[in-house]
């Protein structure tokens, strides 16, 4: 069948149901059934599957939702009922359609549907207690919506789902009990995270069951396959708690089993994943089960296939730069990175002062603009870290040394970024070495989302996607990175503003004068011109970030005027004050 006849099949029967007054009927219950028999025709056929996707999402599917919910949801604990039956099969519909398409996963968030049904699970939790409830079909929906969309994250929260979900992991159900807990590994945050490897033995749970996986034939137990059950260890293993629950359950034999030929690409690298993953703990690192996981990753990393073999090296990196310290003959077949000076990237040292050290993780298609940033940095008197040599394999060991020793980290943020495995390694070890990180969005309407958002990276960043914005950013940028590691910043900001002070037209005198202001000095100028709303905005500001604004102002009169709106939320009034009083302090 053509994807146009796939698209008109499901038209009607969608249409069908958007126009059905008894969903009770069982004509309802076949339209219903339609859809999904389209798309489980369709489940080996990703093209077909990504245009059906696109297709859902004319479709009004979220509002059909709620109008479907209203009429049965009365129904969902009747087992004997017409209506149980519709219900269950919509459901299964929802199921199916989510499960291919983030924008109908978006929608049935935006529109309250996920709230709905995570309350159902509440009030319904004895009677869903079996095979035969609607159940299966409303946690694979719910666990769809979430890993298909991560801004769903915060309505499961608000929804109360995290102790909802942990009271499933009882349930008689198996699958139910491994649905809940997929759906709690991308809720919860990370304190949360280490009471599921002792509520209820998740972590163990989940590891029999991938036993169970990978020695079947199809790779799956309980309805789940093995990379699905991996991806779920993988999230949860960003606490160190359920890492070293993760090998106490012998984790670390069967991702090395995982790394043989008989097991897919994507397979492979989640396993590789896992064990990188394990790593970031010394003692498991160095123990005799991981050492005998490097021959298979060496063995993996010589395969023809590119992307397993650029994963193993990073993890190979990663634990054999601590096995060497402790054991230098494990080393033996790694190249010798480079040295931390030769891995240090200082464009100038004309800086009169060196603040700390500050770490520049970025996408290597991004650096032109990492470039300028570092430039921008070095002239306010940080000594800056960043590749510049595209690091691959044992290189990362160089990286792991700049990490432990930058007194903070910039995550240059894009999809891009989110995709790379080297990427990845930085953000997370600087993550679990507890690093101030400081996050910049490098790309235009992306949003963050994926393990960006695990590690809180998905707001409160600063917006870096064109030359202007970052020249206007840079007060911001460097206010932050003070506020981060409690340095002072005037040093810093002088040498910034020392190229700009000599295209600027203001009074040598009142500069300087306006440069000696303190937080205080700002806060009290914003209140003499009327301008409190705005201190908040401005609470980490100094004198000397007034006068970098002002350069900007001077730059680009218009970029600064939309920054102004975009980002310090200033109406068309505010913006004019605030313009004229900055115009009064760095002029007159």
């Amino acid at each position: 069948m053509s994807i146009e006849e796939l698209k008109a099949k499901i038209t009607n029967n969608v249409q069908y149901l958007q126009q059905c007054t008894d969903y009770t009927s069982r004509e309802a219950r076949k339209a219903a059934s339609g859809v999904t028999r389209v798309l489980l025709n369709i489940i080996n056929q990703p093209d077909k599957q990504r245009s059906l996707a696109k297709h859902f999402a004319k479709l009004n599917l979220g509002t059909l939702f709620q109008r479907v919910w209203e009429s049965l949801s009365v129904y969902i604990a009747k087992k004997n009922s017409q209506g149980y039956k519709c219900v269950h099969s919509i459901i299964l519909m929802y199921a199916n359609i989510t499960d291919m398409s983030p924008e109908i996963s978006k929608e049935l968030g935006e529109g309250g549907c996920i709230g709905l049904m995570i309350q159902a699970m509440e009030t319904y939790r004895k009677e869903f207690n079996g095979d035969k409830s609607p159940l299966r079909s409303i946690t694979t929906t719910l666990m769809n919506a979430i890993q298909n969309c991560t801004d769903n994250i915060r309505i499961y929260r608000e929804a109360n789902a995290v102790p909802i979900f942990t009271r499933y992991l009882d349930n008689e159900n198996m699958v139910v009990k491994v649905r809940a807990l997929r759906i709690l590994a991308y809720i919860v945050d990370e304190d949360e995270s280490s009471l599921l490897q002792t509520a209820n033995g998740g972590v163990a749970f989940l590891l029999s069951l991938l036993k169970d996986a990978i020695s079947n034939e199809d790779h799956r137990a309980q309805l789940m396959s093995a990379i699905e059950l991996l991806r779920t260890l993988n999230k949860l293993a960003v606490n160190d708690a359920n890492k070293n629950e993760i090998a106490r359950h012998g984790g670390i034999p069967v991702f090395t089993r995982m790394l043989q030929n008989d097991f897919s690409e994507d397979e492979q690298c989640a396993a590789v994943q896992a064990l990188w993953n394990l790593a970031f703990i010394d003692e498991i690192r160095t123990s005799k089960e991981m050492q005998t996981s490097v021959k298979a990753l060496e063995k993996l990393a010589k395969s023809d296939n590119h992307h397993p073999q650029e994963i193993c090296a990073n993890a190979l990196a990663q634990i054999k730069g601590r096995l060497s310290s402790k054991n230098p003959a494990s080393s033996q077949s790694m190249e010798a990175p480079p040295s931390y000076n030769e891995a240090i990237s200082q464009p100038t040292k004309s800086a009169s002062t060196r603040k700390g050290q500050v770490m520049i993780s970025y996408q290597w298609d991004n650096q032109e603009t990492t470039i300028r940033l570092r430039d921008n940095l070095v002239k306010a008197g940080y000594q800056v870290w960043m590749d510049i040599t595209h690091m691959r394999g044992s290189l990362l060991d160089a990286m792991a040394k700049a990490v432990e020793t930058s007194s903070l980290v910039l995550v240059c943020m894009s999809e891009k970024y989110k995709n790379s495995n080297n990427c990845r390694a930085e953000a997370q070890y600087a993550f679990t070495k507890e690093k101030p990180i400081v996050p910049l969005l490098l790309e235009p309407r992306y949003k963050p989302d994926g393990w960006l958002g695990i590690i809180g990276l998905t707001t409160l960043y600063h917006d870096i996607t064109s030359p202007n914005q970052l020249d206007t950013k840079m007060p911001k940028i460097l206010a932050s990175i003070q506020s981060a590691l409690g340095d002072d910043v005037d040093g810093p900001i002088h040498a910034t503003l020392q190229e700009a002070e000599s295209n600027a037209k203001e009074s040598s005198q009142t500069k300087k004068l306006v440069r000696q202001w303190s937080r205080d000095d700002v806060q009290d100028w914003l209140k003499d011109n009327e301008l409190t709303k705005l201190c908040e905005a401005f609470k980490t500001f100094k004198g000397a970030h007034l006068e970098c604004l002002y350069s900007n102002y001077s730059d680009d009169k218009k970029t600064f005027n939309e920054e102004l709106k975009t980002d310090y939320g200033m109406d068309s009034k505010t913006r004019t004050e605030f313009v004229v009083a900055l115009k009064e302090a760095c002029e007159d």
